[in-house]
């Protein structure tokens, strides 16, 4: 299946498509999805943008990840793998404590991520709206 919405950064979500379809919460892979950005200094925009989406929308991190994450209190709640002792991504485990966190619908929960195996599959396998990172669509450096 396709993804919902495929971007080249994290930056060019279309948040009007996300309040068209009725998404309340917004799940973000950390590593690559905000990755290189996310865990050394974080690039301004990177933190306003987050800043901005969690005025209009519910925020969950959800990663694999074992180092830390720098700014991770900007999301609402956070889904760490091994610090919950979960399933890692992609298995069905890690998606229902998505929806669990959540607290609304699993179609109002859009997942955003840079994995087709890992992040957009199962997510939409849980009934999720999917968003794709796929940095290979465009240089995205001349985004930011």
């Amino acid at each position: 299946m396709k993804p919902d919405q495929t971007i080249a950064h994290v930056l060019q979500l279309d948040l009007q498509a996300l309040r068209i379809a009725n998404i309340s919460t917004i799940a973000f892979d950390a590593d690559r999805t905000l990755g290189h950005f996310f865990f050394r200094q974080p690039e301004k925009n990177i933190e306003d943008f987050i800043t901005q989406v969690s005025q209009d929308f519910g925020i969950i991190l959800a990663t694999n990840r074992r180092r830390p994450i720098i700014f991770a209190n900007l999301f609402g709640a956070s889904i760490v793998q091994p610090v919950l002792g979960l399933k890692p991504k992609p298995h069905a485990e890690f998606f229902q404590r998505i929806i669990d966190t959540a607290g609304v619908p699993v179609n109002q929960i859009a997942m955003v991520g840079d994995s087709m195996r890992k992040d957009i599959e199962p997510a939409q396998r849980s009934g999720m709206y999917t968003v794709w990172v796929d940095s290979r669509r465009g240089d995205a450096k001349h985004i930011v």
